[in-house]
């Protein structure tokens, strides 16, 4: 009886995992075969460059150069606050911190870095068990399990980047806004505004307190939001670095683009690579895609059938619209997944799985040469693989799904009741 009570129940949830877990199998054998020349489109291209987003930031504090200088970083200064925690282990004076490599090897920085990171996974792993706490033990461990080893996932601990806490803080957020107690709300509106604070985009999930009408809190939530984001910048530069940091934001993507098309998944990064095969090598692109992607993210936002798609879209709004969007933004679309397998399963939901399933794949590297060697036969460092293209169709394919299920599903009750009134 006890073993009927921990098997994995909804074949959703199997088939996720399953499916993950065969992906790393043959992802893990074919890295040890291709000396690692396979896994380029989940890791990092420049092999040398693991943890650089930490370590490159962790840097600055050696040679000053934040928000001053001509290398200006584009991360918020919440980041170096918590960035400078860590940098009191630091030795001084050390003559071995002489560049980005040198520090990375330091003892005295990697140890904590890799201890950061296991309490993260940790933490990570048990939000994602209790968000399944109605499921069997199977369920919850297996999908647990199976997210922590997909690409998105691989990608972010392979850069040691800080978007694992605004992901933890959003998912906090999303399980606590909507709480009868006050006080749990509160707590919520807490760990948005740090996530917002650490990769600014996470904002957007406040929409979800203006729906449900609680203006005064929203209000509460925009002001807190503010206060955590702005203030860390009086320890760096002050309004300048505000100002400083912004201009580094705009002008990181124009320099992105001279990258190459992978692991970037804005619609704006799409809308050049079409064109860039059409007619030649583009630097940049128009707004068209932007304007129109907004368009289908708020109609599919308004017609959405359940909660966890709204959680969706709002994801989906931070992947695409940026005109630079690296591919560890796609690890929050684990809250919508999450929920998804909350909720009673219906036969379309193997639609919505096999998209999220082409997100979270750990797919091999084939480049597609034809896009890598556009800049005058010199390859980008960024390159475009298979891989990218599965990605992307599961990213439009949620949207257009999304879309298309809301809005037939409206014009199919409002013909329905047209129908009942002319009956009666």
């Amino acid at each position: 009886m006890r073993f009927k009570q921990n098997i994995i129940k909804d074949k959703r949830i199997l088939l996720f995992i399953c499916t993950i877990i065969v992906g790393n199998i043959i992802f893990w054998i074919a890295a040890a075969l291709t000396d690692w020349q396979s896994t380029k489109t989940t890791f990092f291209r420049w092999d040398h460059w693991s943890f650089m987003d930490w370590f490159s930031e962790f840097m600055r504090f050696n040679t000053g150069n934040i928000y001053v200088g001509n290398d200006i970083a584009n991360y918020p200064a919440f980041c170096f606050l918590i960035l400078r925690v860590f940098y009191t282990f630091v030795p001084k004076p050390n003559e071995r911190l002489e560049d980005v490599y040198s520090i990375r090897t330091m003892q005295q920085t990697m140890v904590p870095l890799a201890v950061f990171m296991v309490f993260m996974i940790f933490a990570l792993y048990h939000i994602i068990r209790y968000e399944m706490h109605n499921n069997t033990k199977w369920e919850r461990e297996g999908i647990a399990f199976s997210i922590l080893v997909s690409a998105p996932f691989l990608f972010v601990f392979e850069r040691g980047n800080q978007i694992i806490i605004a992901l933890l803080c959003t998912m906090l957020y999303v399980m606590l806004y909507d709480s009868d107690k006050r006080m749990l709300r509160i707590i919520s509106y807490v760990c948005l505004s740090i996530a917002a604070a650490i990769k600014i985009y996470p904002a957007i999930f406040g929409i979800l307190t203006i729906e449900k009408k609680r203006y005064k809190e929203s209000i509460l939530l925009i002001f807190m939001g503010g206060i955590t984001f702005l203030f860390p910048f009086i320890f760096f530069n002050g309004f300048e670095g505000v100002i400083a940091f912004i201009n580094s934001i705009f002008n990181s993507f124009e320099t992105y683009s001279d990258y190459g098309f992978g692991y970037d998944f804005s619609i704006y990064n799409l809308e050049r690579l079409i064109i860039s095969l059409l007619f030649g090598y583009q630097t940049s692109a128009s707004d068209i895609s932007i304007i129109i992607t907004i368009i289908a993210l708020i109609v599919a936002f308004v017609v959405a059938q359940e909660t966890w798609q709204r959680f969706a879209v709002l994801t989906l709004a931070f992947i695409f619209l940026p005109k630079f969007s690296y591919i560890y933004t796609v690890c929050f679309l684990i809250i919508p997944l999450i929920y998804m397998f909350k909720v009673k399963c219906r036969k379309i939901h193997f639609l919505y799985l096999a998209e999220f399933l082409l997100i979270y794949f750990p797919w091999l590297h084939f480049p597609i040469d034809r896009i890598n060697f556009m800049r005058g036969g010199e390859e980008f460092s960024h390159t475009f693989s298979l891989g990218h293209v599965f990605v992307y169709i599961g990213l439009l394919g949620l949207l257009f799904t999304i879309l298309s299920e809301g809005i037939y599903t409206k014009f199919l009750k409002k013909l329905q009741r047209k129908t009942l009134f002319k009956i009666k």
